[in-house]
């Protein structure tokens, strides 16, 4: 019976996701390119290694990526829930159903609870995720330039 539930689960999960893809694109689209956007990550790769190569001369320009660690583990719940809400509606109940509350994580004999981040598998993860990244890079974007 757990086995099915957690297939029930993903596969829920992954209806979703189809059905929010235009809505994702629409959201993150163009500071984020990994959600939403069929192949975006890996034109993304292309497009920087082209410039990578046409500008490997120039001292003066420089190509930076920033690597999170363990990223999807420390965002926010309460962010994204509140990002999945007002930007996402239709996904809310089920965001507020898997992440409202924390979950128990069995190691060993102990328990320990988790209460930041998406869980592990699931389908939304990355899209919840990018939801509540999303208005940092807006605001990072829009900074006047010095």
């Amino acid at each position: 019976p757990i086995a099915v539930g957690e297939a029930l689960r993903r596969l829920t999960a992954k209806c979703l996701c189809h059905s929010s893809r235009e809505a994702a694109k629409n959201r993150l689209w163009p500071t984020q390119v990994g959600c939403g956007s069929p192949l975006g990550a890996e034109v993304a790769v292309h497009t920087i290694r082209q410039w990578c190569m046409r500008n490997s001369g120039n001292a003066r320009k420089v190509a930076l990526k920033l690597d999170f660690s363990n990223a999807l583990n420390t965002v926010s719940r309460s962010t994204f829930l509140a990002e999945v809400r007002e930007h996402t509606p239709w996904l809310s109940r089920r965001a507020e159903w898997c992440y409202c509350c924390s979950s128990n994580l069995h190691f060993g004999d102990g328990v320990l609870d988790s209460i930041t981040g998406v869980q592990q598998g699931d389908p939304l993860g990355p899209l919840f995720f990018s939801l509540a990244v999303q208005p940092k890079k807006e605001q990072k974007s829009s900074a006047p330039t010095p």
